[in-house]
């Protein structure tokens, strides 16, 4: 009787063991559920395709994406699929640093293969694709000078006038990057030793490699 109640127990505990097994492999598990902004010392994202890497200034979002990551059973055959894969290379206060690819239905964790949670992986991809964006948009800043607190934008078109006069109305003294909006009057994103004269209809004309072009103001704010 006693070896039949010690085996229904074996039983009932191995039965308990498959059932937590199973279950865990099931609902999967957040490795990141603990993460913390301020454990993060540096970020960045490497997008392949197109093979760029973007620095994470602010980690708030990306921390709040990783707490959401599920991952399941370990599964190396994302190797055999095609696609865009988004790398996050963390670097933590304790020296650490963690590789981490969302490439769905896959999340690779220093180089170990995870079946993932479609939805969250995929929310790590899009933030990585818009912080591409973002970033792409920024390098495309049109040329603008800032002249009496105004912003004048490049039209692309050279000035009609002639017999102007020869006397300047101001001189760009400074320059920020190219992908930056000037913040200071006689300032541009294009360089600065370039005079200027005001033109017609709100429109500021800039003397540049002996040709005279068109700036233009417009309501439209950067």
């Amino acid at each position: 009787m006693r070896k039949r109640t010690i085996m229904i127990s074996l039983i009932c505990i191995l039965t308990a063991a498959v059932i937590i097994i199973i279950f865990a492999a099931v609902s999967g598990r957040k490795p990141y559920k603990d993460l913390e902004a301020v454990q993060i010392v540096s970020a960045a994202v490497r997008l392949t395709p197109p093979d760029e890497t973007i620095q994470i200034t602010e980690t708030e979002k990306l921390v709040d994406l990783l707490k959401d990551v599920v991952i399941y059973h370990e599964d190396n055959s994302y190797t055999e699929y095609s696609g865009q894969g988004v790398i996050f290379t963390l670097v933590m206060t304790d020296g650490t640093q963690t590789s981490i690819m969302a490439y769905n239905p896959f999340l690779v964790i220093d180089g170990v293969g995870y079946k993932t949670k479609y939805e969250p992986c995929e929310a790590l991809n899009h933030y990585a694709n818009m912080l591409l964006e973002q970033t792409d948009a920024m390098w495309d800043r049109i040329p603008m000078v800032r002249i009496n607190s105004k912003l004048y934008y490049d039209t692309g078109k050279e000035s009609t006038v002639i017999g102007r006069c020869g006397n300047m109305d101001g001189e760009i003294t400074s320059t920020v990057d190219g992908s930056e909006i000037p913040m200071e009057d006689n300032q541009s994103n294009f360089g600065s030793g370039f005079g200027y004269q005001y033109g017609a209809e709100d429109t500021i004309e800039i003397y540049m490699n002996e040709k005279w072009f068109v700036f233009a103001s417009r309501e439209e704010t950067e």
